[in-house]
């Protein structure tokens, strides 16, 4: 059951507890699991990984990691690229000590791709 102060924003966004469960996996019962949810700085995807990424079954941080500096002077492209990208969930990263570094793998399956 949805909380009446969370009902709106979780209709303007299309989900509903069914897609909740079955597409992320994501269930919350109590209050608490729903502040947690939608207080949580994060997005949502159908996947967890683009298609390029998901139908390979690579280790895509085997090969190291770049910066998006080092991408975006490698690929001759501005940074902001870079981020819009990876906001977009079309380029994994992880975060490493506060700053976000790609891996080597997923950069080039990227470039392939897109």
């Amino acid at each position: 059951m949805i909380p009446e102060r969370y009902r709106d924003r979780i209709q303007r966004s299309g989900l509903d507890v069914k897609t909740l469960r079955d597409k992320f996996g994501i269930e919350p019962k109590t209050d608490a699991e729903w502040d947690i949810l939608m207080n949580a700085e994060m997005k949502l995807h159908p996947d967890p990984l683009p298609k390029p990424y998901a139908s390979e079954d690579i280790d895509l941080f085997s090969e190291g990691y770049m910066t998006v500096k080092q991408v975006a002077h490698h690929l001759q492209l501005h940074r902001a690229t870079i981020y819009r990208a990876m906001e977009r969930g079309e380029l994994p990263f992880n975060i490493i000590k506060r700053t976000r570094r790609i891996p080597r793998k997923a950069l080039r399956i990227w470039t392939e791709a897109y």
